[in-house]
């Protein structure tokens, strides 16, 4: 059991309930929220109805949350706590998108910004994703972008949350088969590495897996992990999540970081009044819906 500092332990109770859960609303996606907007031409959003759109996404979304995850260069607007209704705040450490070299994928940071910066701009714990395969060369360079992002979040006493990102390599035609054993390997290593929660992609299928293949493999995430998990959503649909979230729970996470899952539908229409609505009603409803489930999870105190 890993022993907290005062920052990092008062980091992870703003970003909770009370009650030792992350509910947190997803809003940090700026390429991908773009390309839901416009397919054809992602560029032609403009900034400030980014801004608009994570304002009015964090308004409704964060009474229902204990935290919002947002980044610092078109999420700003919406950290202020009058916004977010007092829900704790996460700010996003990566630039949107990543480098690629030969089929491998690397983060980069964002250049105008910082550990320190953050802990600046009144956020509670700094989230970091980074693309991960623990079975290829390209894995140090990440381990070691992870071990100075956890050394800085040391350095100022701030709550770090690590996303590894599995992605399939060029030509590779077993990656579903191997997906899951990728999952649970990233899980061991990641989490050794000073970070204090694990946010993770689901390790299976819940369409081609059976059920109690699909619990074994969130059981052995569970036991590799070095600190409290939570599930992310990545665009799946809805009705998968709830399964996966289900199932995670059950199997010991401490809760959800759910982004599309629960709005990637709105872009179906063009009209912001009708976009807004959307969250206003169906997201919220569905945040709601995912709540209740995790609480059959694991308090991430009883874990660090």
């Amino acid at each position: 059991m890993k022993k907290l500092t005062p920052g990092k332990l008062k980091g992870l109770k703003n970003i909770s309930t009370k009650d030792g859960f992350f509910i947190i609303a997803a809003l940090d996606h700026r390429n991908s929220l773009k390309k839901l907007m416009a397919p054809d031409n992602p560029e032609s959003v403009s900034g400030s109805l980014v801004k608009n759109i994570k304002i009015e996404f964090t308004k409704m979304l964060a009474p229902h949350a204990s935290a919002v995850l947002l980044d610092p260069e078109y999420g700003a607007p919406a950290s202020e706590k009058s916004i977010r209704d007092g829900a704790g705040l996460i700010l996003s450490l990566e630039e949107s998108g990543y480098l690629e070299e030969k089929g491998r994928r690397f983060t980069n940071l964002l250049k105008r910004c910082d550990v320190k910066k953050i802990r600046g701009m009144n956020a509670d714990a700094v989230k970091l994703l980074v693309y991960y395969r623990p079975d290829d060369d390209s894995s140090k360079k990440q381990l070691d972008l992870v071990k100075k992002v956890a050394a800085s979040c040391k350095e100022v006493d701030m709550a770090f949350v690590c996303e590894p990102f599995i992605y399939p390599l060029n030509g590779e035609k077993d990656f579903r088969d191997n997906f899951p054993d990728l999952v649970i390997q990233t899980a061991r290593e990641i989490s050794a590495l000073g970070i204090d929660v694990l946010k993770v992609q689901f390790p299976g299928n819940v369409i081609s897996q059976r059920p109690a293949e699909l619990k074994k493999n969130c059981e052995e995430l569970d036991s590799v992990c070095k600190v409290p998990w939570v599930l992310l959503s990545g665009g799946t649909r809805y009705e998968e999540y709830l399964e996966q979230v289900e199932i995670a729970s059950r199997c010991n996470a401490s809760g959800i970081m759910v982004g599309r899952a629960i709005w990637q539908e709105a872009f179906e229409s063009k009209s912001f009044e009708r976009i807004v609505d959307f969250v206003r009603t169906t997201s919220c409803k569905r945040l709601i819906e995912i709540i209740s489930i995790t609480q059959k999870g694991l308090p991430w105190f009883e874990r660090a």
